[in-house]
């Protein structure tokens, strides 16, 4: 999908960082990215994931109390108890309810981007290139789905620090800034250039969806379900109260907080 690069290109091309990527020359031209992407007019499998992301739900309540039978340390039990809080808080309906009529629009998806999805060029390689310091990759969930999903996990993405993921109680208060939630000016400097790109790509633009304030709100709530369908995965892995997925699951649970305190609060 990306074969009009150069082999040039792709020698020097290294993934690249929270930081970096939240930075406006790369934000700016990853959002291009993405809207040609999304624009693309490809046959592929079309997925329910509101429909997948409550199925999941359902199944983590009777998953944890597997899970807080489990011989584990006290520490690491009243952890357990505090997922199974929110497991039980019925976070999906909470959320999916304040959608009302939300006008959302579906497209070729790519549904992992994230740090490692993303490819940049060096900053000592030449820049002459219109638009080519970024390349996306990692092709194997593409779907037809929601761009505001799409959009969303990505920004939930950019809001963890690179390879920082939160283990304890202790962590959560004394080092917040391994979880950084991005800002709204940040996420609608994103949503400008994308709108300003799909605007010229698009067979279908339409400014009653394809406005910067529309645009918002379905990142905004499918940033929330993305979350959750993490926080679902990691609960109904054979290997959650391994040491790495508990960590994800905790440092998930702690950013949903954040954002919805911000947003639904």
């Amino acid at each position: 999908m990306e074969h009009q690069y150069s082999t040039g290109f792709a020698t020097f091309a290294q993934t690249t960082t929270v930081d970096t990527l939240r930075s406006t020359p790369y934000l700016r031209s990853l959002a291009i990215k993405i809207a040609r992407f999304h624009a693309l007019q490809i046959e592929l499998a079309e997925v329910d994931h509101y429909e997948m992301f409550k199925y999941f739900e359902t199944q983590c309540i009777p998953k944890m109390d597997d899970h807080l039978n489990s011989d584990v340390s006290p520490g690491k039990l009243e952890l357990i108890n505090e997922i199974a809080d929110f497991v039980n808080s019925n976070q999906f309906n909470t959320i999916y309810d304040q959608m009302d009529d939300l006008d959302q629009r579906k497209v070729c998806g790519h549904f992992d981007l994230n740090p490692t999805s993303v490819l940049v060029v060096p900053s000592e390689t030449p820049q002459d290139r219109l638009h080519e310091d970024l390349l996306l990759i990692n092709f194997q969930n593409c779907q037809i789905g929601f761009r505001g999903l799409d959009l969303g996990n990505f920004f939930s993405e950019l809001s963890i620090a690179e390879n920082n993921y939160i283990t304890t109680r202790a962590n959560l208060t004394t080092s917040p800034s391994k979880i950084q939630a991005i800002s709204d000016a940040k996420i609608r400097e994103f949503i400008g250039y994308y709108l300003t790109e799909w605007s010229t790509v698009s067979d279908d633009f339409d400014s009653t969806i394809d406005n910067e304030n529309n645009l918002f709100q379905e990142i905004k709530f499918n940033l929330m379900f993305s979350l959750l369908g993490y926080i679902y995965w990691n609960i109904l892995n054979p290997d959650f109260l391994s040491d790495k997925l508990y960590d994800v699951a905790i440092s998930r649970i702690f950013l949903y907080n954040q954002f919805r305190r911000r947003w639904f609060m």
